[in-house]
């Protein structure tokens, strides 16, 4: 018998069912939404859950994911800027 602690549940049931709502809005929105909204959302989706991800479990990012979510977060920008051009006209 070792004296290893089994891994707390909680610790992965909430991000666990965080994406689960999140899959569950993001259907809704594709089928509701333009397509700029639509990827508004999704780099939006993908930035949170990296952040969440990080406090929940405390992994260190590679370099490529650090790079990944700045790149996500520029397109948000980008998203932003052109809803909020579009919707003066």
């Amino acid at each position: 018998m070792t004296d290893r602690r089994p891994p707390k549940i909680l610790k992965y049931v909430v991000p666990a069912a965080c994406d689960l709502l999140s899959s569950l809005l993001e259907y809704v929105s594709i089928i509701k939404l333009n397509g700029s909204t639509y990827q508004f959302l999704n780099n939006g989706m993908l930035i949170t859950t990296g952040i969440f991800s990080y406090f929940m479990t405390r992994v260190a990012f590679n370099r490529n994911q650090i790079w990944g979510g700045v790149i996500a977060f520029v397109a948000l920008l980008i998203a932003t800027g052109s809803e909020l051009l579009g919707e003066n006209k």
